[in-house]
Parts: C-alpha cells; sequence; structure tokens
C-alpha cells in the first residue's frame, strides 16, 4: 500500500528550461508576499517571452533550411530531366534508330 505523501504530485520542478531560479513549488506561493509574487510573475513573464523568440529563430531557421532543401531537390530534378531527354532524343535520332524505322516501313 502507498503512503499518502507518495499520491500527491511533487510539484517542483526537475530543472528550468532557462536561466534563473526556479519556480517556488505551489505550496511555497502562498507563504509569499506581494512583492515576490509581482517579481516572480514578471521573471514568468520573461522567461516566456524568451522561450517564444527562440523558438520564433528556430522555426525561421528550419524554415530556411527546408527551402534550400528543396530548392536542391527541384535542380536536380530538372537537371535529371535534362539527361533523359537528351539520352532519350539522342537514341531517337542515332543512324541505328533510324535504320530500324526504315526497314520496319519495308515489312
Amino acid at each position: 500500500m502507498r503512503a499518502a505523501s507518495s499520491s500527491t504530485p511533487n510539484l517542483t520542478p526537475i530543472s528550468t528550461p532557462t536561466k534563473g531560479a526556479p519556480a517556488p513549488a505551489l505550496c511555497e506561493l502562498a507563504q509569499l508576499d506581494e512583492a515576490t509574487l509581482r517579481a516572480l510573475a514578471q521573471s514568468l513573464i520573461e522567461r516566456i517571452a524568451a522561450d517564444a523568440k527562440n523558438s520564433t529563430s528556430l522555426l525561421a531557421q528550419r524554415d530556411a533550411e527546408l527551402l534550400l532543401r528543396q530548392t536542391k531537390i527541384d535542380a536536380l530534378t530538372h537537371e535529371i530531366r535534362g539527361l533523359r531527354h537528351f539520352r532519350f532524343a539522342a537514341a531517337y535520332f542515332s543512324p541505328s534508330w533510324t535504320a530500324f524505322q526504315a526497314d520496319r516501313g519495308r515489312d
């Protein structure tokens, strides 16, 4: 059987994603005064803003990388198309192909 204290979730953070002091546990919030709560709220707002800025820059970097990759894929696809065109055009206009077409008409 489990103890009563283990059924209550531990709300203290394991680690903080950005620099700064870890946030206090929920039970400690009731004991904080107004100025401390305001400072804590301000630091959390700043942390959220910094995280949003970092995620925005990461998304922009990822989008630029995807655009570069897609451009490279499009260029290679175009190159392959041109090479196939030259390959099959050369086969179509080769002397053996024209001889084959000429012999086919005689049958």
